[in-house]
């Protein structure tokens, strides 16, 4: 079983779209990752990924928005648990704010396409709250895109964690480490061992928000 972890970005900044696969066995263990990935790329490595071995995947992007703009249930209790654990709950925004809209409209879109891929399951990931609930420190999850030694410190919580081989050159991107992050929380998920979790509630919220 695979399970994919992807930090979108909007749909005209492709080149920050980074993957990482993790293998999810007795441990979880470090298989590949890329960055600068289309929609298309995602569907071709998610599908292939799926046929071959069965997997779970993971976006950090908001997967659907609240009827009306504003919080979703969701995004309320998570900011709330996230204040609580140390975390900027400011790094939760509403899917429909003007900062968030195109991260929510491409999140959507590459759900959509995921869909209709057989063996695969599919969450809505944050992965700064994946970290802090794993064990980092708030403060160093706050420089994870201005500092490469906050990023290698991020990637040693997840190896505490039980992510195995994990390269160092995660570390030169913010977005590997955030979609590493991201592949961490949908594997727990799968592993039914998430530190924090929100249940679907379709028809608007058809995927679960994990962390």
């Amino acid at each position: 079983m695979l399970a994919y972890g992807f930090d979108l970005a909007g749909p005209s900044h492709l080149e920050a779209t980074a993957g990482v696969v993790l293998e999810i066995g007795d441990t979880l263990r470090y298989r590949d990752h890329a960055i600068g990935l289309s929609d298309s790329d995602i569907r071709a490595r998610v599908g292939q990924g799926a046929s071959a071995e069965g997997a779970v995947a993971g976006l950090d992007a908001p997967l659907s928005y609240q009827p009306g703009g504003g919080d979703r249930e969701a995004d309320r209790r998570l900011r709330e648990a996230l204040t609580e654990a140390g975390g900027s709950g400011s790094s939760v925004m509403p899917p429909t704010m003007t900062k968030m809209a195109y991260l929510t409209l491409r999140g959507m879109t590459v759900a959509r396409m995921l869909d209709a891929i057989e063996n695969l399951d599919m969450a809505e990931t944050h992965p700064a709250s994946t970290l802090i609930f794993h064990g980092a420190e708030a403060s160093t999850v706050g420089q994870l895109k201005q500092e490469r030694a906050a990023r290698g410190s991020l990637l040693e919580t997840m190896a505490r964690v039980g992510v195995r081989e994990l390269p160092s050159d995660l570390a030169d991107e913010d977005h590997l480490v955030a979609a590493c992050a991201a592949a961490l929380a949908v594997a727990r998920w799968h592993l039914d061992a998430s530190e924090w979790y929100h249940p679907p509630d379709p028809p608007h919220h058809p995927y679960p928000v994990v962390c």
